[in-house]
């Protein structure tokens, strides 16, 4: 008799070049997913940096309606200091974004720093307010800016009176003690030549002043801390307060300080005064009106210096900056 045998079960697996092949599709299917999905993560921080910029814009607004002015780019009531070695020299002043902080919900910083109550170079060494002035606000940051959180290339003076702290533009006196403070990533700008634009020294200026229309008009530039090339540094902004007009505010003129040039921007010359960002093919800019406008950088760019004050000459990116040039503005 024939006792029949059970049949063998078939005994299923990978090879070990099957496995092989299963990795490589899985590498190459990563490999084809990561640039959309580091494209999507830029889009969602460039987005971010255009919702930080809005809330900004509101709170200058919202400024506007209750002083009737747009705050100073920087004040101070105090003399202007005298360095022997540069002509660059100046207290430390309150910035511009230090009076719109309770327009930003952020009244317990406004009041623990108490804005024009003191010299900044004294309030610096109140070691409460100092802790506040080295406390980093989210909406006073783009998240694609790597910068670390205190910005040691933008600092502020402890005697309220000094050079920038940084290489090319040497101390001078007793001002020996720099503190480095919170970063900005977004600065007021100045226009193409200091006065043209929107912030400065003092300034008292108001919608009325602007007469090439609100919406034709920067009103806040981005200024990354990292530079555009690999290395490179700007130096981005700070809040609290300035030693110098350019920690706060840019100037929007031609070459070195034009949106993401192609150069390799350094703290020895004048590529860090103006607008940067790490957003690839332009910055993110507010207008007069409130908008934000992504400006890429092959906008049209031209200032000659041997004419600075003929606006004729001058590129849509530098018209852009001037609030009363009163000539037809081209596409951007």
């Amino acid at each position: 008799m024939t006792i029949p045998h059970p049949a063998a079960r078939s005994r299923y697996g990978f090879t070990l070049v099957e496995l092989l092949v299963v990795i490589a599709i899985i590498s190459v299917l990563v490999s084809l997913l990561m640039p959309a999905v580091q494209q999507a993560r830029e889009a969602a921080r460039r987005t971010q940096c255009q919702n930080n910029l809005r809330q900004i814009g509101l709170a200058l607004h919202n400024y506007h309606d209750t002083f009737k002015v747009f705050p100073p780019g920087n004040t101070t009531s105090l003399p202007k200091c005298i360095c022997s070695k540069t002509s660059f020299a100046s207290q430390s002043t309150w910035s511009w974004l230090t009076m719109i902080l309770s327009q930003l919900e952020q009244s317990n910083a406004y009041l623990a720093i108490a804005p024009g109550s003191e010299p900044v170079g004294t309030a610096i060494q109140n070691p409460f307010k100092a802790n506040e002035f080295r406390r980093s606000l989210p909406i006073f940051l783009c998240p694609s800016d790597s910068g670390p959180l205190l910005n040691t290339q933008r600092t502020l003076s402890v005697d309220g009176c000094g050079c920038n702290s940084t290489s090319g533009y040497p101390d001078d006196g007793d001002d020996t003690q720099k503190i480095p403070v919170a970063r900005s990533s977004y600065v007021g700008s100045q226009g193409v030549i200091p006065g043209d634009g929107l912030f400065g020294m003092n300034s008292r200026l108001n919608l009325g002043d602007v007469l090439d229309g609100t919406s034709n008009t920067i009103l806040v530039a981005e200024r990354s801390y990292v530079g555009p090339v690999p290395g490179s540094i700007t130096g981005g902004a700070v809040w609290g307060g300035v030693t110098r007009s350019f920690n706060h505010m840019a100037l929007i003129d031609d070459g070195p300080s034009g949106v993401l040039a192609n150069f390799i921007p350094n703290m020895n010359s004048a590529s860090h005064l103006g607008a940067a960002s790490l957003h690839p093919a332009g910055a993110n800019f507010l207008l007069c009106d409130g908008s934000v406008r992504f400006i890429g950088e092959n906008i049209h760019s031209h200032f000659d210096s041997s004419f600075p004050n003929d606006t004729s000459k001058w590129g849509t990116y530098q018209r852009l900056a001037n609030r009363g040039d009163r000539r037809t503005l081209g596409d951007f």
